[in-house]
């Protein structure tokens, strides 16, 4: 089940999008988070025993068995000027509010980064880790496959407290006939 939201900011404009993803199993789980293409660049490159590095390498990292429903964060965009406001730290808690509605056990993401050429790649990647670790997300050890430059990180996902529940106004759901692809 694909979601789409628009950021909204203290005064209720857009400032930025959120997606997620509820998959209820692996074949949907491996539809967002393309486990099988790492099983398929380690074959490439003549890695030893490349099925271990599908979902499997991940999965074995993971502190529980039992994780269907996963929420998958599959993107999260704050507008420019928007930035450095806390908005992408409400956005955040408010995916898990999204994912514990649906009962999700477990919060996924895979993040990257592409230079605008002002800001090196390397340094991107790192802001990026620390904001989600600093929310709770954890990093998992990365499959050794020369040339893989994203990360892969994981959320358990304890019930929220009340107050943390609030942290969903802002987010303003877009329904799929108005999504723009």
């Amino acid at each position: 089940m694909n979601k789409v939201y628009t950021v909204l900011d203290q005064d209720a404009k857009q400032s930025g999008s959120l997606s997620l993803v509820i998959c209820e199993n692996f074949a949907e789980l491996n539809g967002v988070m393309c486990f099988n293409s790492l099983e398929k660049n380690a074959s490439y490159l003549n890695l030893p025993s490349p099925s271990s590095f599908g979902f499997q390498y991940f999965k074995n990292q993971l502190p529980v068995t039992e994780i269907y429903p996963v929420a998958v964060l599959n993107n999260l965009e704050i507008n420019y000027k928007n930035r450095k406001t806390g908005l992408g730290r409400k956005a955040v808690r408010a995916f898990r509010v999204i994912a514990e509605e649906y009962k999700a056990r477990l919060g996924l993401l895979r993040i990257g980064t592409t230079g605008t050429g002002d800001e090196d790649y390397e340094g991107a990647l790192k802001w990026r880790i620390r904001f989600y670790e600093s929310e709770g997300w954890r990093c998992f050890k990365t499959p050794p496959i020369r040339g893989l430059v994203l990360v892969w990180m994981y959320h358990l996902l304890p019930p929220l407290l009340p107050e943390e529940r609030a942290s969903k106004n802002y987010l303003l759901a877009i329904p799929l006939n108005e999504e723009l692809i």
